[in-house]
């Protein structure tokens, strides 16, 4: 017996030594050889929790899907712009929809410096694939967003439409080019081991035949080409608004409620490289993004290096006279004090920091802020759509959102 398993295991290894010499060094691999998946920290607690991971693996295809102003290209931007801080690379933007705003950008804290649109006028959905395919292996970017999918038009398609205008039934071109394009660049794009983020619109189905669609009434456009060629797939889902009541910037005896943004639920459908399913509640703050100071407090608490007492109050572990009596003034307390903020990232990242707390105004935990100290703005309260609003309350930890 022990005679036949040594003979196996010798023409295991010749067998792998002639694959090798054929193919390369890298076609068989033992568990020790194989490559491990880089995973680093998006910046976002929420969103590293979801994933199951920690943080965002390197070297994959993802495809952020959600309806219209859900925070599909806003997520990709802050993600891709912490990955571009840690790595030191650059960032690609293939901007099919001619809507990347310079500004927008800025007020997200995006490395502008260290971004490259690369999409000539009129170019195809083919165009771009050779030009992420082009780029990508060069190792320069840590990734690439793609924005959107609805807007990539196949050649095939703009050839169709200059012959016979709108009246070609050309609508499956598509999903076939798609299909194709992934399954034949997909491990060209993993290997440069940069994150390729394709964003897409979720979709009502279209009727056939003047009846309802079955099963799931929305639909992304591509067809299933994401669906069975991406790593990760994000669903991003609007809820309710989220307000705070401050002092009026117009009347400071005034209080108002000021609209600070949406809560957005993602949810990871699709998952190669962890456990799918991951599901987390994050807050957009108009004009700021994703919020990262309610994602900081999340992770610092579950880290210990925020405490919360009995009481309600929140505090520095290691510095007692950083304070607030709730976790929502906590919120305001570091809102209104970038600096702060930034050391509560570093305490967070391991580094040693040294501060004086005559920097800060330590004060705004716990008195009256206005609507500007919080970037906010006095508007009209409620969803104009469907009259929905959340109203943080002060006192009461479980209502409180930001």
């Amino acid at each position: 017996m022990v005679k036949k398993t040594k003979e196996s295991l010798d023409k295991l290894k010749e067998a792998m030594n002639e694959l090798k010499t054929q193919y390369g060094k890298e076609i068989v691999r033992t568990y020790d050889q194989q490559v491990d998946c880089q995973i680093i920290p998006s910046g976002f607690y929420e969103l590293d929790k979801a994933t199951n991971l920690g943080g965002i693996p390197m070297g994959k295809m993802f495809e952020f899907s959600g309806p219209e102003s859900s925070g599909k290209t806003t997520m990709a931007w802050q993600v891709l712009s912490e990955l571009s801080r840690v790595t030191g690379k650059k960032i690609l933007c293939l901007d099919y929809e001619m809507a990347t705003s310079k500004p927008y950008l800025r007020q997200l804290g995006v490395p502008v410096e260290d971004v490259i649109w690369a999409l000539p006028e009129d170019s195809s959905l083919e165009d771009g694939f050779e030009i992420l395919k082009k780029l990508l292996p060069t190792g320069a970017f840590c990734g690439a967003i793609v924005d959107s999918v609805a807007m990539m038009i196949p050649k095939a398609e703009a050839e169709s439409v200059e012959e016979k205008g709108l009246e070609g039934n050309d609508m499956m071109l598509k999903a076939k080019v798609l299909t194709k394009a992934l399954r034949n660049y997909g491990p060209i794009f993993r290997k440069s081991g940069a994150v390729v983020i394709f964003i897409n619109h979720l979709m009502a189905k279209v009727q056939t035949g003047g009846f309802a669609p079955m099963g799931e009434s929305e639909e992304t456009p591509g067809g299933k080409a994401f669906k069975h060629n991406c790593d990760l797939r994000i669903t991003l889902k609007p809820l309710n608004y989220v307000t705070k009541q401050v002092a009026s910037d117009k009347d400071p005896k005034k209080k108002v409620n000021v609209k600070i943004g949406r809560e957005v639920k993602i949810k990871f459908i699709k998952n190669r490289v962890g456990e799918p399913f991951g599901e987390e509640v994050m807050t957009l703050r108009n004009g700021k993004g994703f919020d990262i100071v309610t994602s900081v407090i999340k992770r610092s608490l579950a880290d210990g290096i925020v405490v919360k007492a009995a009481g309600g109050e929140h505090r520095f572990k290691d510095d007692p006279t950083i304070k607030a009596s709730s976790y929502l003034n906590f919120w305001t307390l570091l809102t209104v004090n970038p600096k702060l903020l930034q050391v509560l990232i570093s305490k967070l990242k391991g580094k040693a920091v040294k501060y004086e707390n005559k920097d800060f105004d330590l004060s705004a935990g716990d008195r009256e802020v206005s609507a500007s100290e919080i970037g906010a703005t006095e508007e009209a309260e409620g969803d104009p759509q469907t009259g929905n609003t959340k109203v943080v309350d002060a006192d009461n930890d479980e209502n409180v959102i930001v």
